[in-house]
């Protein structure tokens, strides 16, 4: 598999790598669990669910790494660098008395468009089906809340050793107006933004959230 260096993460002994298989917003089939025991019964490896929403597999030497997609039959996820994470979300409409709009299929859009996209740092995407926020949308640079309504987008937010509450970019009635929203923030973002530089920072720098909200919405 080229270039592994994007999947797998050296460990504490610099010798033994971890690997993510892909499971956008979670969600994961019965053969791929399966998949996921066998391989790490062979190598042997720990088996780690991560906040993220997937299983971080540790313990590969590196010579076993550009078999293991193959093995586990799904590609696998890009969890470190300056790339767009793997989308995270919540149940949402579809199983949750709660929920008010259709996360997952909003979410599995998303990270099929994005994940894995090059930027100037890292990009956390989230998307809760209701106010409750359970995918945490908040802290991450592109958050979606559903609401009776719509959706609310939040940007700009991150947890890490200095937390940042996410700005209300805007509202939207449609998972197609998200979409496209999505889009724009990004685009500006990878323009805008200095290397290594997180959404929110950027925002900060360039004067607040009412001056990314001209830049990527204009006189909407």
């Amino acid at each position: 598999m080229e270039d592994m260096e994007k999947y797998a993460i050296v460990q504490k002994d610099m010798e033994s790598f971890a690997v993510v298989p892909s499971t956008p917003t979670g969600l994961v089939t019965p053969e791929v669990l399966h998949r996921i025991a066998e391989v790490a019964e062979k190598y042997q490896a720990l088996v780690k669910l991560t906040n993220a929403q997937r299983f971080a597999l540790v313990g590969f030497k590196q010579d076993a790494l550009p078999r293991l997609s193959g093995e586990l039959g799904i590609p696998l996820a890009t969890p470190a660098g300056s790339v767009v994470r793997s989308v995270k979300a919540c149940p949402g409409s579809v199983t949750c008395r709660l929920g008010q709009q259709d996360s997952l299929s909003l979410g599995m859009e998303l990270d099929k468009r994005y994940h894995g996209r090059s930027l100037p740092s890292k990009f956390k995407i989230a998307v809760s089906g209701c106010p409750n926020s359970c995918a945490e949308s908040a802290v991450v640079d592109f958050g979606v809340i559903g609401t009776r309504k719509g959706f609310r987008i939040m940007v700009g937010g991150n947890a890490g050793a200095n937390p940042r509450i996410a700005d209300e970019l805007t509202t939207v009635e449609t998972k197609e107006q998200v979409m496209e929203i999505a889009e724009k923030v990004i685009e500006c973002y990878e323009k805008n933004a200095r290397r290594g530089e997180r959404l929110g920072k950027m925002i900060e720098r360039i004067g607040g959230i009412e001056k990314f909200r001209e830049m990527v919405l204009g006189a909407e």
